[in-house]
């Protein structure tokens, strides 16, 4: 699990590095309020940004609450992973009297100043030495290599892969005391997937070939909100990536070090002191 959740985290860097992008102020003459400004900036800076997956998946009759956050504190150079997973329904699948998990819960932050990653511990385990346990990601290798450099480079627009003529125009609204321009366009599922490692383990078959997706745009041609929500009869999840000024609070902290142990990386791929254990319901 630590493996898994270690490895999506990697590959989410190239995704959330495009998602954070924003565009830069809006030459004179240039048009306000446009998606094909938008999708066709470059040389884009990287700002704050929170990336959330919310929704439930069913497979075999049981029935899964995932909730999993991302967020990158660009001035601090450091992004926080977390994941929440809850068992809502064992459709059969678990005797009454299984003792098994019903949620777990994994959470990372990664640092580009120092290159360590952190894991945080359960306390409700007695292996648990510190509150977080922290790695070398300069030893962990090339799946860790976007690290040093995300905060550094530019990227191109978060929707420099859509076809702004597709695309319904819904017209002018506010967000968070901002004026933005609303638009709605029907996403390939597939494409979707493809670009979001954290949607990765979904059942793609399960889920309809395209999805609605709403995107807003400021009076600067910045993407300031993405969302996409995915319905079907065994998947229903709403996707959310917001920026800058929705986010201007954002602060992602390193752990202080009496908090953290020093743990080697090759056990990213075993078990973890106070990490893999999972919280059980003990409810009478």
């Amino acid at each position: 699990m630590v493996r898994v959740g270690a490895l999506g985290l990697a590959g989410l860097l190239g995704v959330a590095q495009g998602a954070a992008a924003t565009q830069g102020t809006t030459p004179p003459g240039a048009p306000e309020f446009s998606l094909a400004a938008a999708a066709g900036g470059q040389n884009a800076k990287l700002e704050d940004l929170q990336m959330t997956m919310l929704g439930t998946v069913t497979a075999d009759g049981a029935k899964v609450l995932m909730n999993t956050v991302v967020q990158i504190d660009a001035d601090s150079k450091r992004l926080r992973f977390s994941v929440d997973v809850g068992l809502l329904d064992g459709g059969g699948l678990l005797p009454d009297d299984a003792n098994m998990p019903t949620s777990f819960n994994m959470e990372m932050i990664m640092d580009a100043n120092t290159k360590l990653m952190f894991m945080k511990t359960n306390p409700a385990d007695p292996a648990s030495p510190t509150p977080f346990v922290a790695f070398d990601l300069s030893a962990a290798g090339t799946e860790f290599d976007q690290i040093d450099t995300m905060f550094e480079q530019t990227g191109t627009s978060p929707v420099g892969q859509i076809d702004p003529v597709k695309a319904v125009d819904q017209g002018r609204t506010v967000l968070n005391g901002e004026e933005v321009e609303r638009y709605v366009i029907e996403l390939s599922t597939a494409d979707v997937l493809a670009a979001n490692p954290a949607a990765s383990g979904l059942p793609v078959d399960a889920l309809p070939e395209t999805v609605p997706t709403e995107i807003y745009v400021t009076r600067d041609n910045k993407v300031r909100l993405t969302r996409i929500n995915v319905a079907s009869d065994t998947v229903v999840m709403d996707m959310i990536a917001s920026n800058d000024r929705l986010v201007d609070d954002l602060v992602v902290e390193a752990p202080p070090l009496d908090q953290i142990t020093m743990v080697d990386v090759a056990q990213l791929g075993g078990r973890l002191p106070g990490v893999n254990t999972p919280v059980f319901d003990t409810t009478p």
